[in-house]
């Protein structure tokens, strides 16, 4: 929590008096100072014109503590409060109590996301030993003594920022939970490196019987009586379904589990997960629901698959409606985080922390737009427009994003009948299509070709395409990918369409599953033609208008 004048809570724990006060000097100066400087800039904004630069620092509320008891109580009163610190220098030496190690240790388990640093004038501390005590690593630092004023101020406003994005993501994240506890679902958030829950729904106890405190991923495994594995893991074992999730780049998770809950029922809880990764793209979590599937699997005494696999769709929209509304709290992420680069000096300590925030941000993003697109969930308005003048409209786009070689070359017929629905759908269809065939030229040489015309589809053309089930012969309006690239075997071509399925080295997103949801959405269907020796054509057939 952020105190009502915007200033950021800071903790600086130390025995000698001198240092506690040199951290007020530094991070909290004088008041009045700050007040006459600001009434002095009002009034030459006034005079001359110019306008008030925009504030490049945060401000800061100290509590400073002689001792790790001190310190200890003043953290657990700030929790109760709710209204915790974002950071905390900490001595390491500090006789006769308790050194600034324990004390980081024992205020980690109080309060888990404050930023800590390590304060000391010795050498003889082992970084991985103080890792051990007080992890994790990304939330403790070290400064040596004697320090630069300006690396206090630097330490605390990038820390500082940093955590307050944190408790952002946190909150956010906190009342997205309750919100989908209305829906009967669980979602949650596993952390592999504690293997501990970062969030879980309290809506687990309606599900299973136990609180959120006390579920944890060893109860889980405990009450498990059964597991019936799905997707692409439905013909592994146990063991190699988790190794797939927890290692292979952009695998999923599905199963259904027969649990005992704590009154003695037994229940069926299906379960969806996606991997969550770090910047570094390790597999670091989870993101999953859970959902209460019981009286679907009793009722089901026959066409059982057909109904897990429509109960998994189910989850599937539930998972976009929870991911599409984390999107917009990335959004939300990724504005503040802008806002502050702007700001903050390119030298500056917190600049590192921010763009990986950036990051971070912008890849949720894309997910979640990813996942909308696949789903349906994207509501923009549908229209009536010519794509071949959509297409021309962001050509200079797609060069500009073509980060792979080769020439994007385009055929458009003008004079087309108009075709009913979304333009920025068509334009992430393109860009999809574009982008996959530049990626597969051979050493960035070749041409890509991008065509528009009308065309008439027989039946027997139809049968062949994706999606052309029930369709009418007739005419169709297309939009034609063409590339001299590696071209696919008959196996890639039937796996095309599988979320997160790539023969490139980064799996990331959703793939051709994006193109296949926006090709649905338009009632349109699509043919592919491709020899490794020729390179692929991608085409998609769109009904005329009537």
């Amino acid at each position: 929590m952020i105190t009502p004048d915007n200033r950021l809570r800071i903790l600086v724990v130390d025995d000698e008096q001198d240092i506690l006060n040199s951290f007020q000097q530094i991070l909290c100066p004088q008041k009045e100072a700050g007040a006459n400087s600001s009434r002095m800039d009002e009034l030459e904004s006034r005079l001359f014109g110019k306008s008030q630069p925009q504030e490049a620092s945060l401000r800061f509320d100290l509590s400073l503590c002689r001792n790790g008891e001190e310190a200890l109580s003043a953290v657990q009163t700030a929790i109760e409060e709710q209204n915790p610190f974002a950071v905390a220098f900490i001595d390491v030496r500090m006789p006769p109590g308790p050194d600034g190690v324990t004390v980081a240790g024992r205020i980690r388990r109080i309060d888990p996301f404050m930023e800590i640093v390590i304060v000391t004038a010795y050498s003889d501390m082992d970084p991985k030993d103080i890792v051990r005590v007080a992890p994790p690593s990304d939330k403790l630092f070290y400064l040596r003594k004697p320090f630069h004023p300006e690396e206090i101020e630097r330490f605390a406003s990038a820390l500082g920022t940093k955590w307050r994005t944190g408790e952002v993501s946190r909150k956010s994240a906190q009342f997205y939970l309750q919100a989908e506890e209305k829906a009967g679902i669980a979602p949650y958030l596993l952390n592999y490196i504690t293997n501990q829950y970062d969030f879980l729904s309290s809506s687990i106890e309606e599900l299973t019987g136990y609180r959120a405190n006390e579920f944890t991923p060893e109860l889980l495994d405990l009450i498990t009586e059964e597991i019936v594995l799905l997707g692409e893991a439905k013909n592994l074992t146990l063991e190699e379904a988790k190794q797939r999730f927890h290692s292979e780049d952009g695998a999923g998770w599905r199963a259904d589990c027969r649990i005992r809950a704590q009154n003695g029922e037994f229940r069926w809880l299906a379960n969806v997960a996606v991997q969550v990764k770090d910047s570094l793209n390790n597999v670091i979590g989870e993101f999953g629901l859970f959902h209460d599937i019981t009286q679907s699997r009793e009722n089901a005494t026959d066409g059982l698959q057909k109904s897990s696999a429509m109960y998994h769709d189910n989850l599937n929209f539930i998972a976009s409606k929870f991911l599409l509304n984390f999107g917009k709290t990335a959004s939300e992420i990724l504005h503040e985080a802008n806002a502050a680069l702007t700001i903050i000096p390119l030298n500056s300590l917190s600049r590192p922390f921010l763009e990986k925030i950036e990051i971070a941000a912008m890849n949720a993003m894309t997910l979640t737009e990813e996942w909308g697109l696949y789903s349906g969930e994207n509501t923009d308005l549908f229209q009536s427009f010519n794509l071949s003048s959509q297409i021309a409209d962001i050509s200079q786009f797609l060069d500009f994003c073509n980060l792979y070689g080769g020439n994007i070359e385009y055929a458009l017929e003008k004079k087309l009948p108009l075709i009913y629905g979304s333009p920025m759908q068509i334009n992430q269809l393109l860009t999809n299509l574009v982008l996959n065939a530049c990626e597969s030229l051979v050493e960035g040489r070749g041409d890509v070709t991008v065509r528009t015309g009308l065309m008439y589809a027989d039946l027997e053309y139809l049968s062949a395409c994706r999606l052309g089930e029930n369709k009418s012969e007739g005419f169709f309006v297309f939009l034609d990918v063409s590339d001299q690239g590696c071209g696919m075997d008959d196996m890639t071509k039937s796996r095309l369409f599988e979320p997160y399925f790539s023969m490139k080295d980064a799996c990331r997103g959703m793939g051709l599953c994006v193109v296949e949801g926006i090709v649905r959405r338009h009632q349109a269907c699509i043919h592919i033609e491709s020899d490794p020796a020729k390179g692929t054509s991608v085409r998609v057939l769109f009904p005329v208008k009537k």
